[in-house]
C-alpha cells in the first residue's frame, strides 16, 4: 500500500480541514478530490476524522461504508465520532 507525495499533501489538507472543523471548508476541500483518491485507506481515514471533527456523522459514515476492508484505525475513527453524537443526543 505505497502512498505517494500527492496523497501525503492532501492528507494534510484534510488534517488541517480536521482541526478548522469547518463544515463549508471541508465540503469545498472534499468536492475537490479526485475519484481515484478514495480507494487509498490513509485517506478515506483522515476524511473520516474530518468528517466527524466537522460534526458530519453522516459523510464519515459514507466513507466508512466505502472502505472494503476497514482497519483498527478505521474502526476506532468511526466509533469515536459516532459515540460523541450519542453523548450528545442522551444529553439533550
Amino acid at each position: 500500500d505505497d502512498i505517494n507525495a500527492d496523497a501525503i499533501v492532501l492528507i494534510i489538507l484534510i488534517g488541517a480541514c480536521a482541526r478548522i472543523g469547518m463544515l463549508s471548508k471541508c465540503q469545498s476541500i472534499v468536492a475537490q478530490i479526485p475519484l481515484h483518491f478514495y480507494e487509498n485507506q490513509r485517506i478515506c481515514n483522515s476524511l473520516i476524522h474530518m468528517w466527524g471533527k466537522a460534526g458530519s456523522v453522516k459523510d464519515a459514515q459514507k466513507i466508512f461504508k466505502s472502505i472494503d476492508k476497514p482497519d483498527v484505525v478505521t474502526y476506532t475513527a468511526m466509533s469515536e465520532y459516532t459515540l460523541s453524537l450519542f453523548f450528545l443526543l442522551i444529553s439533550l
